[in-house]
C-alpha cells in the first residue's frame, strides 16, 4: 500500500501567531554610538572627496606653471638666438 497520498498528522500542537514585539526606545549611549558613527562616516567621505579635488586643482596648478616656463624658455631662446643687424 502506498503512503504517498495520505495525511500527515503531527503530534506537535499549532503554534498562535504571535504579533511582532514592540521595539524599545534606544538608549543614550546607543543614539550617542550612531550619531558618532554617522558623524565619522561622513567627515571620512568628505575628505576623501575634497582631497581627491585639491589633487585636481594642484595638478592643474603645475601643468599650468610647467606650460608657462617652456613657453618663457623658448621665447628667451628665440629672443637671444636671432642675430642683430
Amino acid at each position: 500500500m502506498s503512503t504517498l497520498h495520505d495525511r500527515v498528522v503531527s503530534s506537535a500542537p499549532a503554534e498562535a501567531t504571535h504579533p511582532p514585539m514592540p521595539l524599545g526606545r534606544t538608549t543614550l549611549i546607543d543614539r550617542t554610538a550612531m550619531r558618532l558613527g554617522m558623524w565619522l562616516l561622513l567627515w571620512g567621505r568628505h575628505r576623501s572627496q575634497r582631497r581627491g579635488a585639491a589633487d585636481d586643482v594642484y595638478a592643474r596648478m603645475r601643468l599650468a606653471a610647467d606650460t608657462r616656463a617652456e613657453h618663457d624658455r623658448a621665447l628667451a631662446h628665440f629672443v637671444f638666438d636671432r642675430p642683430i643687424r
